[in-house]
């Protein structure tokens, strides 16, 4: 039994079907990671270093939350423009099936990796993809106590009990996304301007300010 540790079975077993090796994937055998990917989820790997990856501390199976940092111009005095930096959350709860060529999460000591493969969605590996060009990307690891976030959208639970016509249950809004300006850490940075914007709901218009969302 020990020679299957860890394996994965490449389809559903019936009652009384016998199990042969055929029928399993093993860690390292190629297939291994389509195999323990969910139904529907996608495998998205991402660079990290000691720094972005938390020094070696994610293993397979951990939760994490992926930051991107990058630069963003906005228009300054006369044809100037200003460059300001934030960071913004912009996936949450997404689990680790991998890190480097390794998805064995019973690692007894941590190991600095250059890569970690991510299991999100079809519309998660489209935005990982994007945001892994525009700057830098960090893993902030989450607790092991869970939430009441689905794991693949991040999207909150109802606790009424409701179920879907799937029989899940059914998810309430989207989380909104946390983002931080270079102000907002800094305050030696002064006050930004130009945060506002006027947004136009059909013949209703409204000043909204970015750094709040209000």
């Amino acid at each position: 039994p020990e020679e299957f540790a860890g394996a994965v079975m490449r389809e559903g077993v019936t009652a009384g079907q016998p199990v042969i090796e055929g029928a399993m994937v093993k860690p390292g055998d190629s297939g291994f990671l389509a195999a323990v990917l969910s139904p529907d989820m996608r495998a998205v790997s991402v660079s990290i270093n000691a720094t972005t990856g938390i020094s070696g501390f994610i293993f397979p199976g951990d939760r994490v939350d992926v930051i991107l940092t990058h630069n963003i111009e906005e228009p300054g005095s006369g044809d100037k423009t200003r460059v300001r930096r934030a960071s913004e959350t912009v996936l949450s709860n997404v689990r680790v099936i991998a890190v480097d060529q390794s998805a064995n999460d019973q690692e007894d000591k941590p190991v600095v990796a250059k890569n970690v493969t991510l299991e999100v969605t079809p519309k998660q590996a489209e935005i990982l993809t994007l945001v892994s060009e525009l700057g830098k990307l960090s893993l902030s690891l989450r607790s092991i106590v869970r939430d009441d976030a689905d794991p693949a959208s991040g999207q909150a639970q109802n606790k009424d009990g409701k179920k879907d016509k799937n029989g899940k249950p059914k998810l309430i809004a989207e989380r909104p996304r946390t983002y931080t300006w270079d102000s907002d850490a800094s305050v030696l940075l002064g006050a930004p301007r130009g945060e506002t914007v006027n947004v136009l709901h059909g013949e209703k218009a409204e000043t909204q300010d970015l750094r709040s969302g209000k």
